[in-house]
């Protein structure tokens, strides 16, 4: 068995191996990066089952072929292993893309073993409250990380006598390695050294860890953290009562159950008012009383603290949004041309959020489309056509609400792409350098509260996705856009008001 989590926080590893050991299931090895190998900390996590890492040895070829032999053998031996797909832990509560090292290598050991049979299992952690909130917003702010110490541990102590709340461990559907082998490089993909590096090794690479991370996205647990977060935070004014807060919750719940991709998710609570009590008992917010009313009305650091949380469940709601925001800044939008717009953008947002298909069918949209007709969130005034609902309907704030969700990964998609049309031929590092200024300029203007809008890392990891997707054509290192989306110019546009339009342009 290979287990596979998402990684949130330090605590991922004890929270694995102790439900493990009080299921009475093997302990794994966890391949862990050297900078945990502290002066007596080191010693008791290899004790309890670390194998300490180079963060990057795929030069150093002695290096790697010992750690490789040593994995291999743990395969021979049926261990138990576990490693983090993502590498490093996820500054923002998305998922991060998978890293091809430890899979490549799992991978090449496997196919070298002809009798061996191995399973991997995806894993979601999540937490009503991580001990690193305070790290991860200072980093997203610009901070450097800061490197590991022998003193971090006892730091950290004083958190424990605060509520912390509940930690979630949700187990995917397990994927059997040969299996998938099979179906994407066919029944010849066994080598006969473990050194050997095939043709299909890093193509499928990819496709396992998107696969992985997938998996792991469709196994999320709802926690009551992050539907306080996603319902407060998604609102324009950010500041709703406890009674609107409520029903804001309630409606989210509303939307996951009848969710084709995601109606299984684990709910961990339903109850608003129960919800709402935990997160004041987790001390991330407190009330504010106006006349009679509670209201809750976040500061700047309240709202990039809960954004973490929010972003945890934001792929549950992607397609609703993208729906949504298709009609934003238009009066109405037949179903045809939604299907165009939608099955345009998809592609490339799915792989930003690891959304459950790479491509969408016209049924999820129908689906998602009756959902959002039926909660009053839009309207349909003429056949095979919707709009949005009038300023002052009781439902217009909830629509604005789930347009929110995907407005920032739109926005980065508009200004990676509107750099490539405005400059033919671009180097990643230009390109890259360019979005960021950008998007700092814009969260400026814009007063954008997610701190991660213009993280660094995803503007990296988003460029990748858009050559992988061929939205980008890559030649001699220099990358312009495709045919497809120089076509698609204008209707990109649908997702903007010109005010943002301009704003781009100018900043370009």
């Amino acid at each position: 068995l290979i287990y596979v989590p998402c990684h949130r926080s330090h605590i991922d590893y004890c929270a694995l191996t102790f439900i493990l050991y009080e299921n009475g299931l093997m302990l794994p090895q966890v391949a862990a990066g050297n900078n945990l190998n502290l002066p007596i900390i080191g010693g008791i996590l290899r004790g309890a089952g670390a194998i300490f890492m180079r963060r990057s040895f795929m030069k150093n070829t002695i290096y790697s072929t010992v750690f490789f032999e040593y994995i291999r053998s743990l395969m021979i031996r049926g261990s138990s292993i576990e490693f983090f797909p993502e590498g490093g832990r996820s500054r923002t509560g998305l998922s991060l893309p998978s890293r091809p090292g430890l899979l490549s290598l799992i991978l090449r050991s496997f196919a070298s073993l002809k009798t061996q049979k191995v399973k991997i299992i995806p894993i979601y952690i999540g937490y009503e409250k991580i001990l690193e909130g305070q790290s991860y917003l200072s980093e997203l702010s610009g901070s450097k990380k800061k490197r590991e110490s022998f003193l971090d541990p006892f730091k950290v102590l004083k958190d424990f006598n605060d509520y912390l709340g509940n930690a979630y461990l949700n187990f995917g559907e397990p994927l059997d390695l040969g299996e998938f082998l099979e179906e994407n490089v066919s029944q010849g993909f066994h080598i006969d050294s473990p050194l050997e590096r095939p043709e299909w090794l890093k193509p499928v690479t990819g496709l396992l860890g998107d696969e992985i991370i997938r998996s792991i996205n469709s196994s999320v647990a709802v926690s009551s953290t992050s539907l306080f977060a996603i319902s407060l935070l998604t609102d324009p004014t950010q500041a709703l009562n406890k009674d609107s807060l409520k029903k804001r919750i309630s409606f989210y719940l509303t939307l996951v159950n009848k969710s084709d991709a995601y109606k299984d998710v684990w709910l961990t609570e339903t109850n608003p008012e129960e919800i709402i009590s935990k997160i004041e008992k987790l001390r991330f917010i407190k009330h504010q009383l106006i006349g009679s009313d509670s209201v809750y009305n976040p500061t700047p650091s309240e709202v990039a603290a809960l954004s973490f949380y929010k972003n945890n469940i934001s792929h549950i709601f992607m397609l609703y949004s993208l729906i949504c925001e298709s009609v934003r800044y238009v009066e109405k939008i037949s179903k045809e041309d939604l299907y165009s717009l939608i099955e345009m953008i998809y592609p490339i947002i799915s792989r930003e959020y690891f959304l459950q298909s790479s491509h969408i069918e016209k049924k999820e949209i129908d689906n998602s489309l009756k959902t959002l007709l039926e909660e009053g969130v839009l309207i349909s005034k003429e056949p095979e056509s919707c709009s949005k609902p009038s300023r002052n309907d009781d439902h217009f704030n909830k629509y604005l609400s789930l347009c929110n969700i995907c407005e920032p990964s739109v926005k980065r998609f508009y200004i990676a792409m509107s750099v490539l049309w405005s400059q033919n031929n671009i180097s990643k590092e230009k390109l890259q350098t360019d979005c960021d200024l950008i998007a700092k300029e814009l969260e400026r203007l814009e007063g954008w509260p997610y701190p991660e809008f213009s993280d660094k890392t995803k503007f990296l990891n988003f460029i990748e996705l858009l050559i992988t997707e061929r939205y980008v054509k890559v030649d001699k290192e220099l990358l312009s856009a495709s045919k497809i989306t120089l076509k698609a110019q204008d209707s990109y546009k649908v997702f903007f008001d010109n005010r943002f339009l301009e704003l781009v342009q100018n900043i370009n």
